[in-house]
């Protein structure tokens, strides 16, 4: 079994609680959709659990913006970048900076593995894209499905809009309501399955979210974690208001 699990966001509090609840689960191998670093306290900390613990990560669009430049990014996720890349850059240990460095710069956009995809946006751009289901956007079309599962063989994780949900090739979008909740898959049908947030939901559920995949059936996991410690490190650090406030509130 596989535990899926995306957009950390230098969240350690958030992290090391979701690492816990997964040992007690049979999990072989956990996989990361990207955005481990990017408006969270600790970036470091959490890449190197990552490093330590992931079978591999691929790369998010905070991961691109560290080594390249945060164009297109909000003032807010602008200003995270440029302090989070203050951060690694005090390291003092050389092997530690360069094996951090060497990890982040060949960061794989996608995997697939047989008629499985996992993307951190979406099928169409696997950085970039964001994908949600109904109930979150206004620019939901069966059109845009289609267009969305294309080159999905059978099912294709993402992570990215921090929603978790289940979109189908019938136009069903599901959205997880309960701390543990499964779905098993159709095998006739094409999905896209977005694993939640781990460090910052949106979808007004402020708990901690990842994804358990066995094969056949998708099981969303939601955990309680310490955000107003983490939400106090972020004022510390400096980051905008509205990076801490917005982890109570789930959006």
């Amino acid at each position: 079994m596989q535990a899926i699990v995306s957009d950390i966001h230098g969240n350690l509090e958030a992290l090391t609680t979701v690492l816990e609840d997964i040992e007690k689960q049979e999990v072989d191998e956990i996989l990361c959709l990207g955005d481990v670093v990017g408006y969270g306290p600790n970036p470091i900390e959490c890449l190197d659990l990552a490093m330590e613990h992931f079978k591999w990560v691929l790369c998010g669009n905070h991961e691109w913006a560290l080594v390249n430049q945060p164009v297109g990014f909000s003032p807010a996720a602008k200003r995270a970048i440029e302090l989070t890349r203050e951060l690694f850059e005090k390291e003092t240990d050389p092997v530690q900076a360069e094996r951090r460095k060497e990890f982040l710069f060949n960061l794989e956009p996608n995997v697939e593995d047989g008629n499985v995809m996992y993307v951190h946006g979406s099928p169409k751009d696997p950085i970039m894209d964001y994908v949600f289901p109904e109930q979150y956007s206004r620019f939901w079309t069966e059109e845009k499905v289609d267009d969305l599962l294309r080159t999905v063989e059978w099912v294709c994780f993402c992570g990215h809009s921090h929603v978790p949900s289940i979109i189908s090739s019938t136009y069903e979008s599901f959205v997880p309501t309960q701390d543990t909740e499964s779905y098993t898959l159709d095998p006739d049908k094409v999905y896209i399955i977005n694993a939640g947030a781990v460090g910052q939901p949106r979808d007004r559920n402020n708990k901690a979210c990842y994804a358990l995949w066995d094969g056949k059936t998708v099981t969303h996991r939601r955990l309680a974690y310490d955000h107003e410690t983490t939400a106090a490190k972020i004022r510390a650090i400096g980051f905008d208001e509205k990076l801490a406030s917005r982890l109570a509130e789930g959006t």
